[in-house]
């Protein structure tokens, strides 16, 4: 507990530091969502800036691990072991992204780790956590499609008629875009789980599910992790796929990777372990390594020439410009981009023909730079009309 909330802290302060992107500026004032609903509950009571944002995915994040961690009792009995596990969890790159950006994904594992760990728990399907996750988004449909296939192996009437009749309602109510020219996008996939997971400890991951599927040991958890990780590679043979739909359905099968490298690691004698060892440091330090590039980026801005390459760029420098504007008395601007207009409206900068954000600088023109680390980093460029 210590870890993680020391981890949640360093989450929330990375989260002050991202601002709202212009796909949740539009989601955050169109959206009649469960999540969006929580957006608005937490912007009213602390105002709208990133902390507010950011706070209800960071808290789901925390309760996630909590009740993984409870899971992991299911599948590992050393406390140490389960404490690896859920260490790896909770410093997986995927689930650390969607703890900082508002979307579905730290929702869903948030609520398939409460359904396993209940089910776990009383042996007994949670139908209202069911109908929940039909209520967040199109992505319950392929939890539905495993409950399916493992209600065949269970031979589970009950779960079978409700799963499916979930699935309908979520058809008709999503429906599922099958259009457009059929391409393959099998590597497109393939790389951003190994961004989700990183690189080693993916390639584990979908042995370990491989190794027990052959094994024929299979229960809830790899039903659920093994589908969403085939149907979408099976669906990027054909078109690209929003993998924030599958990815959290996927990371919740961690504990069933963790338990076949302990059975694998244990059955051996201590002189034949180093290379588990090996094994094991390298995809501990790579995954740290990858987590910390991840939380603390901004540094690589240093090395780019174009500010827009950066992975994240479309979460900053708008906040450092609504701050230059607050101290200049602006209250409003008219900006050439539409998507920075509408950003800038989340931290209440209207729109106005007093003065405007243009695309390139003028002699008519006023530069506000953004600076990190003493460095010039992007420009913005007001022309105020009132003088004119």
């Amino acid at each position: 507990m210590t870890l993680l909330a020391l981890f949640v802290g360093v989450l929330l302060y990375v989260g002050l530091g991202l601002d709202i992107s212009y796909k949740e500026s539009v989601s955050y004032d169109r959206d009649k969502t469960i999540l969006n609903l929580i957006s608005h509950i937490f912007t009213w009571a602390f105002g709208q800036n990133n902390f507010a944002l950011r706070l209800p995915m960071v808290l789901l994040f925390m309760g996630a691990n909590i009740m993984f961690f409870k899971l992991t009792r299911y599948y590992i009995t050393d406390d140490k072991d389960r404490f690896i596990a859920s260490a790896i969890f909770m410093l997986l790159p995927g689930v650390v992204g969607s703890s900082l950006v508002v979307n579905s994904s730290v929702a869903v594992i948030f609520l398939l780790t409460a359904y396993i760990l209940s089910y776990s728990y009383h042996r007994k399907h949670c139908y209202a956590l069911l109908v929940l996750f039909l209520l967040l988004d199109n992505s319950s449909l392929i939890l539905f499609v495993s409950l399916f296939l493992y209600s065949i192996k269970t031979k589970d009437k009950r779960l079978m008629a409700v799963v499916s009749s979930l699935f309908a309602i979520g058809l008709w109510h999503y429906g599922y875009d099958a259009g457009g020219r059929p391409r393959g996008y099998f590597n497109d996939t393939f790389s951003v789980y190994l961004s989700i997971f990183s690189p080693f400890l993916f390639a584990f991951f979908a042995y370990s599910l491989y190794r027990v599927g052959v094994k024929k040991q299979t229960d809830i958890l790899w039903f659920i992790s093994a589908t969403a990780l085939g149907v979408s590679f099976l669906l990027s043979f054909r078109q690209k796929i929003p993998l924030e739909d599958f990815a959290p359905y996927a990371v919740v099968g961690l504990p069933i990777m963790v338990k076949v490298f302990l059975n694998s690691y244990r059955v051996r004698l201590p002189i034949y372990r180093t290379k588990f060892k090996i094994f094991a440091n390298t995809v501990l330090i790579t995954l740290a390594l990858n987590t910390t590039i991840l939380l603390f980026n901004k540094p690589i801005y240093l090395f780019l020439d174009n500010p827009k390459d950066h992975f994240v760029f479309k979460y900053h420098f708008i906040s450092p410009l609504v701050q230059e504007l607050e101290r200049q008395n602006i209250s409003c601007v008219k900006a050439r981009y539409y998507k920075t207009q509408r950003r800038l409206k989340f931290y209440g900068i209207g729109q106005c023909y007093d003065y405007e954000l243009v695309r390139k600088p003028t002699k008519e023109t006023k530069n506000i730079d953004i600076k990190l680390y003493n460095k010039t980093i992007y420009s913005y460029y007001l022309k105020d009309n009132i003088s004119l």
